[in-house]
C-alpha cells in the first residue's frame, strides 16, 4: 500500500467543481462496451434496443497515480478525471478524495497509511468531525469511491496479528474493500457495467433525485455471493461495513440495475435523531473541550460513541422523511445488523413503525458476526424502508465503545467502576532452545527449578515427551539460526566498509546471508508451529495458551508460597520491578497497601461470595499484568518476556487516561460521586465531577473545585486533569 499523509488534517469542499477535461472525441459514438463476455454482450444487446443507458457522462477518477488503476478499455464511453502538473505537486490527485464534482463520477485510491499514523482513507473520513457530511454528500450527489481497508479490518487485537475493526462507524456512502493494494478492483470493474446498465429513463431520474450511487450501493449489497436467501438483506450479512471482492457478482448487478424501470426506482431511506441523553463533559465522561458523544448526524448514517457513564442510551430516531420518487407507500423495517441483540431493545413509537426508540447498552468487544474472527466494539442498527419492488440502501444507527475502557455494573446496571488504559497481558517464549533444555531435563534447572515444576505439571508424560521430540528437532535449527545471523551481521559489516569496486560483490554476499538466514528461521518456525498428533495445538500456541493461563488466575501468586521466598533472593531489578507492579496495584486500588509482599485484594464488588469471583475484568486484567512479571523475572527469566498491550482506538476519538473511577452511591441509589485512583494517592469527586478539596470532621469531602482536562501537550493523546487555581467560591463548599 502506498501512504498518504498521516494524521493529516483533511479540508472537504463541499461545492460542486468541474472535472478535469474530457477525452478527445464524443463518447455517445463509443460502442457501450468492448468486454468479450457475457456482461458486454448483454450491454450491446440493451444498447442496440435503446433500454441501456451506457457512461457517457460517467467519469472515472484514479487518485493512486494508477498504483490500483482501472483498465478502461472494456468500457470506451468512460471519460477519465485527469490532474495538472500543480495537483501533483500539491498532492491534490492522492489518498482520500477531498473535493465533490459535479459529475457521475466512480473512483478509487489503493492508499493507506499505517494503522497508528492514521489507518486507511476510509477510517480518516470516519473519524473526522466534516468526513461523514461530506461522504454523504458524494453518495447523494453521484459519486462513489473506493477504498481498502488496508490492516483496519482484519482478525486480531493490538496488532496480533492485527487489530480486529477499528472503524467507528459503518455507512453506505463508499466501498470499502477487504484487502490491500489491488483489492478495490473487483468493484471498480462492477460499478462502470452497472451503471451503463440502468434504462437510460431510470438513469436520469436517479442522477436527478441523488439516487443513483444509493441505489448501486443495493444493488451491490442485494447481489452479495455470500447470500444465500433474499431476506438475508435485511440481516448483518449483507451490510458489513467491508466488502470481500470475491462476493461481487457483476453479472447479477448489470441484470438488476437493467430491470428498474420508472416506476419501480428503489425508495430512499432518510434519518433524523429526534430525542436523545445528553451527556456532559466532566460528569459523565472525559475528554478535552469540544469533544462530545456525536460523531456525526447525517441523512442516513447517525453515529455515536459511547461515552457516558450510564450503561445504557436511548435514542429515538425517525424515518418518516424516506421517500419514494413514485409515492408508493412504504414500509419500515429495524434491525440489529451488528451487535448483542440481548442488550439492544428496538421499540416502534407509532403504527407505521417510521419512528423507533431505540436503547443500546454498553457494547463490549464480540464477534462481528456469530462464529467470526473479527471482532469490534460497535453496534450497527440498520433502517430499510420498502416501495413493495424494492429494499432501500441501508440508513444506520451505529454506536462505538471504546476498547481502551473496562466497565463494571451492578445488577441494578449502576455504574461501579470505569478502568481507563485497559489492555491485555500476553507472555511469549524469547529463547525456546533453553525452555526445551529445561523440558527435556538436559541443563540444570536451578533458580529456575520453582518454574520448571510448575510448567511441567501442566502437561501429561504423552504431552511432555512430544515437546521433547519437538526439541530434539529444534535444536540443530537453533543452531543454524544463530551461525547464519551472524553470518548476515558480518555481512552487513563488510558492505558497510565496501568501496565502489568490492560493493558490488559485498552487496551479493549480504543477500546470500539474508537469505540462507531467513530459510532457517523459517525453519525454526516451522517446528514450532507445525501439527503434532497427540497435541491439541502446534507447540508455540500451545506453550503461550499455558503460559497464560497461568498468568491469567488471579490466585496464582497466593497458591505458589515458593514464589515469595524467590523474590527475597531476587536482584534488586527483578525486586523493583515486582515492587513497583504491586504499587500500580495499589494505587490503582485493587491491593490493599500493607507491608510485606503479600497481595491482598480489594474487589469493589460486595457480596458473600469468594473475593476472586467478585474481581471485575479490570482489576482481573490488572492482576494478570502482575502475574505475567512475576512468571518472567522470576519463575523463567531471560526465557519468558511479559508484553502488555494498551486496547487500540484511534487517538482522534479518544485522549488516553491513564487513572480507574470507582462510583459511590448513596443509601437511596442516587450518585454521589467517585473516587479516582490515579498515581500515589486517591482523589474523590462529586456527582457533578469536582475534586474534593477538604474533608469535614466526619471525613467527608466539604469543599470542591471544578477541574477541566486537557491533552498534554508533551504526548498530545494523553489527557490531564487540571485544576485551576486561584480563590475558591463558597458555593462549592457542601
Amino acid at each position: 500500500m502506498r501512504s498518504p499523509f498521516p494524521l493529516r488534517p483533511l479540508s472537504f469542499i463541499l461545492i460542486a467543481l468541474a472535472v478535469g477535461p474530457a477525452l478527445a472525441g464524443d463518447p455517445t459514438t463509443q460502442p457501450i462496451s468492448a468486454a468479450r463476455n457475457e456482461i458486454g454482450a448483454l450491454l450491446r444487446k440493451w444498447s442496440a434496443e435503446g433500454t441501456a443507458a451506457g457512461n457517457a457522462g460517467d467519469w472515472y477518477d484514479n487518485r493512486d497515480r494508477g498504483h490500483s488503476g482501472l483498465n478502461l478499455a472494456p468500457w470506451p464511453q468512460i471519460q477519465k478525471v485527469e490532474y495538472s502538473d500543480e495537483d501533483r505537486q500539491t498532492r491534490r490527485d492522492w489518498a482520500a478524495q477531498t473535493v465533490l464534482l459535479n459529475k457521475v463520477v466512480f473512483g478509487n485510491s489503493s492508499t493507506s497509511a499505517g494503522n497508528a499514523t492514521g489507518g486507511s482513507n476510509i477510517r480518516m473520513y470516519y473519524v473526522h468531525p466534516r468526513g461523514l457530511p461530506f461522504l454523504y454528500a458524494e453518495y447523494r450527489g453521484d459519486n462513489l469511491y473506493m477504498y481498502p481497508e488496508h490492516v483496519d479490518h482484519r482478525p486480531g487485537h493490538n496488532g496480533t496479528p492485527y487489530w480486529g475493526d477499528v472503524y467507528p462507524t459503518n455507512t453506505p456512502y463508499l466501498i470499502a474493500s477487504q484487502g490491500s493494494s489491488g483489492s478495490d478492483q473487483p468493484f471498480m470493474r462492477a460499478v462502470p457495467s452497472t451503471l451503463a446498465a440502468f434504462r437510460p429513463e431510470v438513469k436520469k431520474i436517479l442522477v436527478e433525485k441523488g439516487l443513483l450511487m444509493p441505489t448501486v450501493q443495493m444493488i451491490l449489497r442485494t447481489t452479495n455471493k455470500q447470500l444465500k436467501d433474499p431476506k438475508e438483506y435485511l440481516t448483518g450479512k449483507a451490510h458489513p461495513n467491508v466488502f470481500d471482492g470475491a462476493w461481487v457478482d457483476d453479472l447479477k448487478m448489470v441484470k438488476m440495475a437493467h430491470a428498474i424501470t420508472a416506476d419501480t426506482i428503489p425508495p430512499m431511506v432518510l434519518l433524523r435523531l429526534v430525542e436523545e441523553e445528553d451527556a456532559i463533559a466532566g460528569r459523565d465522561f472525559f475528554e478535552e473541550r469540544m469533544i462530545r458523544e456525536k460523531l456525526a448526524d447525517t441523512p442516513a448514517v447517525i453515529a455515536r460513541i459511547f461515552r457516558a457513564a450510564a450503561r445504557s442510551r436511548r435514542f429515538v430516531v425517525s424515518a418518516e422523511e424516506s421517500f419514494d420518487v413514485n409515492k408508493r407507500p412504504l414500509t419500515y423495517t429495524w434491525v440489529v445488523l451488528q451487535g448483542d441483540t440481548t442488550k439492544i431493545k428496538i421499540t416502534p413509537r407509532n403504527p407505521a413503525s417510521s419512528v423507533a426508540e431505540i436503547v443500546v447498552q454498553y457494547p463490549e468487544r464480540r464477534p462481528v458476526q456469530p462464529g467470526s474472527a473479527l471482532e469490534s466494539n460497535r453496534v450497527d442498527i440498520g433502517v430499510f424502508v420498502n416501495n413493495g419492488a424494492y429494499n432501500s440502501p441501508p440508513g444506520f444507527l451505529t454506536v462505538f465503545g471504546l476498547d481502551n475502557e473496562s466497565r463494571a455494573y451492578d445488577d441494578g446496571g449502576r455504574l461501579l467502576e470505569i478502568g481507563y488504559a485497559m489492555g491485555e497481558s500476553a507472555l511469549t517464549v524469547s529463547k525456546w532452545k533453553e525452555l526445551f533444555d529445561l523440558l527435556n531435563g538436559d541443563a540444570d534447572a536451578g533458580h529456575l527449578s520453582v518454574g520448571l515444576k510448575l510448567l511441567k505439571s501442566r502437561f501429561t508424560d504423552s504431552q511432555r515427551a512430544i515437546l521433547k521430540v519437538a526439541g530434539e528437532e529444534y535444536a540443530p535449527v537453533s543452531t543454524s539460526v544463530t551461525t547464519t545471523e551472524q553470518l548476515r551481521v558480518s555481512a552487513q559489516a563488510a558492505l558497510d566498509q565496501a568501496d565502489k569496486e568490492s560493493k558490488p560483490k559485498a552487496e551479493t554476499a549480504l543477500k546470500a546471508a539474508s537469505l540462507a538466514h531467513q530459510t532457517v528461521v523459517k525453519q525454526a518456525d516451522d517446528v514450532l508451529n507445525k501439527t503434532r498428533p497427540g497435541l491439541d495445538q502446534p507447540v508455540r500456541p500451545l506453550m503461550e495458551s499455558v503460559l497464560n493461563e497461568l498468568s491469567a488466575d488471579p490466585t496464582f501468586y497466593a497458591a505458589h508460597p515458593k514464589i515469595m521466598p524467590l523474590l527475597a533472593g531476587a536482584d534488586g531489578g527483578k525486586k523493583a520491578t515486582i515492587a513497583g507492579d504491586r504499587k500500580r496495584l495499589i494505587a490503582l486500588g485493587i491491593v490493599k497497601d500493607q507491608p510485606g509482599d503479600a497481595l491482598e485484594f480489594t474487589p469493589i464488588r460486595p457480596g458473600p461470595s469468594p473475593v476472586i469471583e467478585r474481581l471485575t475484568r479490570y482489576e482481573k486484567a490488572q492482576i494478570q499484568r502482575f502475574n505475567a512479571d512475576v512468571i518472567a523475572r522470576l519463575l523463567l527469566p531471560g526465557i519468558i518476556t511479559p508484553i502488555w498491550r494498551d486496547n487500540y482506538v484511534d487517538p482522534r476519538l479518544t485522549a488516553a487516561k491513564s487513572w480507574r473511577d470507582v462510583y459511590h452511591y448513596d443509601a437511596a441509589g442516587a450518585r454521589t460521586g467517585w473516587t479516582r485512583y490515579d498515581g500515589d494517592k486517591p482523589q474523590e469527586f462529586d456527582a457533578q465531577g469536582r475534586l474534593a478539596l477538604e474533608k469535614d470532621a466526619d471525613g467527608h469531602p466539604s469543599m470542591f473545585q471544578p477541574v477541566s482536562y486537557e491533552r498534554q501537550r508533551t504526548s498530545p493523546f494523553s489527557l490531564k486533569c487540571i485544576t485551576p487555581g486561584g480563590a475558591e467560591d463558597p458555593s462549592h463548599r457542601r
